[in-house]
């Protein structure tokens, strides 16, 4: 008997152990559950405020690096990016990253201050400017760092122009800026802009010493590389292009008086063509190793000369240039195809649209004359149009918009 009652009351106690148990278990389980609910509501409600801070933030750099806004209003906003705190610094180190924008530079350098005046660490203006100026007074002496030193000043000159050394920066920005200039000016100048056929295109070459000190150019054996663009036009515009290259040796040191220069001279061959063509030769060179000595510092600048470009067509036209629109029109109405072919090259582009209007009526007259001014209008326009009509049907519709390819903005 004592043990029938001793059995219920153990399977009583483990039946009460047991819901206990599977009551806990439940609450534990509604507990993960709203836990779950609320972890997914609040990572809901940061990635919204992820979203909604960066597209505050681009609007905000939108409005910054617009042209048309002030001194004042750039300020403002830089203080409106600053005042949305290091949760925007990802935001701005990627903008600085792609734009090279010193505003952003600035704003970094204040959201890391600004962290830092979190942790009750007090941040001097002055103080911090100056180590910056400091900063870059030491890359002036690296080789190769001059950029990086003119890039620091501009900033504290454009972001603090009323600093107490502000006097000193200046200084060392004009410094550093004379190092990232190009300290010798690289120039081909033809002797003439318009040669006849068969006739060499003389050049010559400049390097001129644009510093206030005497420089040493090392050319380690190098040669000047000229690239030469042949393109021939023939009487229907149709364009035939080739390069050549073309390498004129140097000395191995060029030594270079303050505001004196160095010339050579060479030339550029240009053969008798077999038809009536006009040809454009544009030329530009390069020298690819060459170490600048001034004083005990050394460079290794890229001298580019810029592109220059000598026109070849029969020396009769060269004479009667001054007036070639004139000359134009007049050798249209006469069908004198080798002077309205040539002539076209030196319309202005201020006058392509007049002139357009004055060829349209005109094509279809002439057999011979009308795949000239085809091949005028194809240059003009960059259209491609076969007929006539097409051409007449285009300029109907385009005549009070049409605007010059090298007129257009960009």
């Amino acid at each position: 008997m004592i043990s029938i009652i001793s059995w219920k009351t153990q399977r009583k106690a483990f039946l009460q152990n047991h819901k206990s148990k599977i009551q806990n278990l439940k609450i534990k389980t509604r507990f993960e559950t709203i836990l779950l609910c609320l972890l997914l509501i609040l990572f809901g409600n940061f990635v919204y405020a992820q979203g909604v801070l960066e597209k505050r933030v681009k609007t905000l750099f939108s409005y910054l690096e617009d042209e048309k806004a002030s001194s004042s209003d750039k300020q403002k906003l830089i203080e409106q990016i600053i005042e949305l705190g290091s949760s925007a610094s990802p935001l701005v180190q990627e903008r600085f990253q792609s734009t090279g924008n010193p505003s952003y530079w600035y704003i970094l350098e204040k959201l890391k201050k600004s962290s830092l005046s979190d942790s009750k660490k007090i941040w001097s203006k002055e103080k911090y400017f100056y180590e910056k100026y400091q900063e870059a007074l030491s890359l002036l002496e690296e080789e190769g760092a001059a950029h990086k030193a003119k890039r620091i000043t501009q900033s504290i000159l454009i972001l603090e122009p009323d600093l107490s050394f502000n006097k000193k920066v200046k200084q060392l920005y004009h410094r550093a800026n004379n190092f990232v200039q190009p300290l010798v000016q690289a120039i081909i100048s033809p002797k003439k802009d318009f040669v006849p056929y068969g006739e060499e295109v003389a050049l010559n070459i400049y390097l001129y010493n644009k510093a206030i000190e005497e420089i040493l150019l090392q050319t380690q054996s190098s040669s000047i590389i000229l690239k030469v663009i042949y393109r021939d036009y023939d009487l229907s515009s149709n364009i035939k292009t080739d390069t050549k290259t073309i390498f004129f040796p140097l000395d191995k040191e060029i030594l270079l008086p303050p505001g004196k220069h160095w010339k050579a001279k060479l030339t550029v061959n240009n053969e008798k063509p077999k038809n009536i063509i006009y040809r454009e030769i544009e030329i530009s060179a390069r020298i690819p190793v060459i170490c600048l000595v001034r004083g005990e510092k050394k460079s290794y600048p890229r001298l580019i000369f810029p592109s220059t470009k000598v026109k070849v067509f029969p020396a009769p036209y060269q004479q009667r240039l001054d007036n070639s629109s004139s000359h134009f029109y007049s050798a249209i109405r006469f069908s004198d195809l080798p002077s309205v072919f040539f002539y076209s090259f030196f319309v202005p582009p201020k006058k392509q649209k007049d002139a357009i209007h004055k060829i349209i009526p005109v094509l279809g007259r002439d057999p011979q004359l009308t795949p000239i001014l085809y091949g005028i209008l194809r240059r003009w326009t960059k259209k491609n149009f076969q007929q006539h009509e097409n051409w007449k049907n285009w300029w109907l519709a385009e005549k009070n918009v049409f605007q010059p390819e090298n007129l257009r903005k960009k």
